[in-house]
């Protein structure tokens, strides 16, 4: 009997499995169609690989990118340039190894990486390979590569960003065993609102929740969460671990509210003078506000949040707390427990009266 397989038209990206802690990196060199004004560098190009990664790059699993210019070297993908022409021939490639860390930016690589693809000729690509030694060293899985003419290029460059799952970002602090605690995972973020459903009793209503951290957990990527539930009549604020693996259990909410707002423009003017990011201060605030009442056994009516984090948002950042990066949950909540004279003023300015005591 004749039997027949069916090849793809193309040649695929080998499928790899993927860390969810470790963020893909995909390097791509320039491209010969460009726009005839300054531009950032991911907008600066117009070729056909780059209409390729426009096409199939997802929000909540987007790899770092970085440009490989004949002219500029490594570009991050925000850089503003001015349309040039000149290309990574022989010569050029390797004027560049000669001097490669003058062209690499350290700053714009990240410190760890997952799967990695080099999307370009062969000179752009040999200058990559080069670059990744000397960032990474012999550490570093072995990277995929580009091959073939531009369509089977461009079928494996769809094929890799495909491919990828989400990544856990930005470590804004530890578990006490030593786990790593991030601030978002794909489109989960510290200091989001969520629906939460329990897949195991569908008959219970969804919850609001609020995302404290995610780490990776047992079963995979887990939220750290807050969930308001009703206990003898009275609202109460219930810690919880969720599994958020392709996430089942999570509803994107409607966005954040006028407060979470408020509280987001508040951390942009802390951060203008202050190396820190304002989602991560939101996010250190929220974890302060968790320290503070889990030591001196608090509750707080949802009502009053705002004001106290409002309180301990600034005190974050006053106090360079940003820069600190606790080694543990344990010595957090020995920082918040040394601030327990603060404690109290913050909660008389913001007029909360806990149900505990600030003993």
């Amino acid at each position: 009997m004749l039997s027949t397989t069916q090849l793809p038209l193309f040649l695929l990206a080998p499928k790899t499995r993927q860390n969810a802690g470790e963020q893909a990196l995909l390097l791509m060199a320039y491209s010969g169609t460009k726009l005839d004004r300054d531009a950032r560098a991911i907008d600066l190009y117009r070729g056909v690989m780059y209409a390729s990664y426009r096409a199939h790059v997802r929000s909540e699993a987007a790899p770092r990118v970085l440009i490989l210019s004949a002219r500029h070297g490594f570009l991050q993908p925000d850089s503003e340039i001015a349309p040039y022409d000149e290309r990574m021939t022989r010569q050029r490639a390797d004027q560049t190894l000669a001097d490669l860390p003058r062209y690499l930016q350290p700053a714009a690589w990240p410190s760890r990486v997952g799967l990695v693809l080099l999307a370009g000729g062969a000179e752009y690509r040999r200058v990559m390979c080069a670059a990744l030694a000397h960032r990474y060293g012999p550490t570093l899985p072995a990277p995929q590569e580009t091959s073939g003419g531009i369509g089977m290029q461009r079928s494996q460059l769809g094929a890799f960003l495909d491919g990828l799952k989400p990544a856990l970002r930005d470590q804004i602090g530890q578990q006490a065993n030593g786990t790593p605690l991030y601030r978002a995972y794909g489109w989960i973020e510290a200091g989001a609102i969520a629906t939460l459903l329990y897949r195991a009793t569908p008959a219970l209503p969804s919850r609001k929740a609020r995302v404290m951290s995610v780490f990776n957990g047992p079963s995979g990527p887990t939220a750290d969460v807050e969930v308001e539930e009703i206990v003898r009549g009275r609202a109460k604020i219930c810690p919880r671990w969720v599994s958020v693996r392709d996430a089942p259990s999570f509803h994107r909410g409607a966005g954040m509210s006028d407060l979470d707002r408020k509280l987001h423009r508040d951390a942009i003017e802390l951060c203008q003078t202050r190396p820190a990011t304002p989602e991560k201060l939101v996010a250190l605030a929220h974890a302060g506000l968790k320290a503070w009442a889990r030591v001196g056994n608090l509750q707080f009516a949802p009502e009053k949040w705002y004001a106290l984090l409002q309180e301990i948002m600034r005190y974050c950042a006053w106090e360079c707390l940003l820069a600190c990066c606790f080694a543990s949950r344990a010595d957090m909540n020995a920082t918040w427990l040394k601030s327990k004279a603060r404690i109290k003023r913050l909660l008389r300015k913001s007029l909360c009266r806990p149900v505990g005591r600030v003993s």
